[in-house]
């Protein structure tokens, strides 16, 4: 029978140690989580507390089933309630602040599916700087997208099949975008009573989406004249955007993962046709961007998860464990509410003309406007089917 030496055991004030080192370390991971995500609101946070209430807005028939939510400044409260609600710092149903003039609004729209708010942080930031903030989402329960690929690039006619329903989708959604703003002026005239009367400043809208929800605001912008700057953060252009650009004042906001040439011409169709399709979203940009003018801001390093908040963590996330993306989120907050301020606000904002760049992680390009330039969708975004 095989003999065993005795088990050689720590003595026991050491084994005691070891169990306090680890609770000390988990407690201080765990202080060190909650400070980055109450850092990351710190930081942002402007004057305003963020309320939230869902809206009952009469929308087109196919789509009258999303879910339509105002983030709005509310009064400021004690720091223990940014413990609750549904986003950084959100209050359900809390009064609006008294601000003396109603505030700009922008619209949202999230990546595909389309099915959750993918940029909480953002809302929450522009919110508390008196932006009121109205977010679009589709339940998949009655639509189907959660089952539904939104690209298939595995041969050349699920492509162009991908590229039509893109098309069709994002047209749907930038109706859905102008049918929002419709409701929004019925609210703040007081049609029903609501809280939100006289709050709203319709002729300072904006609209900003991640993703798909990005393609879906640069067409709204290209078609409804009432959006007065759009946000892009990293999507690809479809239909009407995607061929003329967007007369308005634009931001598009990207990753720095051009393809490589292998990838261009690989022999793998899903790494060929995505590869394609990035590269001319990317020329076409470059063009629209020389005629109409606008801001191209390219985040150094970054992944197209690192612009959202709500998704699985790239792979510099999990190399950084999250500290380097919760800095180019703080970056593309800063960048965004710049823009918006400019353009919605004329409030100057030098950094969107400092020359070096505030962050070394980001590089912006401006193209100036042309002269003359005019917001005018009739001959651009006519086609859209509305």
């Amino acid at each position: 029978m095989e003999q065993r030496s005795p088990e050689r055991r720590p003595p026991t004030i050491i084994r005691d140690m070891s169990g306090y080192a680890v609770a000390l370390l988990a407690a201080l991971a765990l202080v060190a989580f909650l400070w980055r995500g109450a850092g990351m609101t710190a930081r942002a946070a402007g004057p305003f507390a963020v309320g939230t209430s869902r809206l009952s807005l009469r929308m087109p028939a196919a789509t009258a089933s999303a879910d339509v939510r105002l983030w709005y400044p509310s009064a400021p409260r004690r720091w223990t309630d940014a413990l609750s609600g549904s986003a950084p710092g959100a209050l359900v149903d809390a009064p609006p602040a008294a601000a003396g003039r109603p505030f700009p609004v922008l619209l949202y729209f999230s990546g595909w599916p389309e099915t959750s708010i993918q940029n909480r942080r953002l809302i929450a930031a522009l919110v508390s700087q008196g932006y009121a903030v109205v977010t679009v989402i589709y339940p998949p329960a009655a639509t189907g997208r959660a089952a539904t690929a939104f690209m298939d690039f595995s041969s050349a006619a699920t492509y162009r099949a991908s590229l039509a329903r893109a098309d069709a989708r994002v047209r749907e959604h930038a109706r859905d975008a102008s049918a929002v703003l419709d409701g929004l002026a019925a609210l703040d005239a007081g049609t029903p009573p609501s809280p939100f009367r006289a709050m709203l400043d319709l002729r300072r809208a904006g609209i900003f989406g991640y993703s798909f929800g990005g393609a879906v605001a640069a067409q709204a912008a290209c078609r409804d004249a009432r959006f007065k700057a759009a946000v892009n953060l990293d999507g690809w252009q479809f239909a009407e955007a995607g061929r003329d650009g967007v007369a308005q004042p634009y931001l598009l906001v990207s990753d720095d993962a051009l393809p490589s040439a292998a990838a261009l011409a690989s022999a793998d169709a899903e790494i060929r046709y995505r590869a394609q399709l990035t590269q001319e979203d990317y020329e076409r940009a470059l063009a629209h961007f020389a005629r109409h003018g606008g801001y191209l801001l390219v985040l150094r390093g970054a992944g197209h998860a690192d612009l959202g908040d709500d998704g699985p963590p790239s792979k510099r996330a999990l190399l950084t464990g999250g500290d380097s993306t919760t800095r180019l989120q703080r970056i593309v907050a800063t960048y965004v509410l710049a823009f918006f301020d400019r353009h919605l606000r004329a409030r100057d904002t030098p950094l969107l003309a400092q020359t070096p760049p505030r962050y070394p992680d980001a590089r912006l390009q401006a193209w100036p406007r042309p002269a003359g330039n005019r917001a005018d969708p009739a001959d651009r975004c006519a086609s859209d089917g509305s």
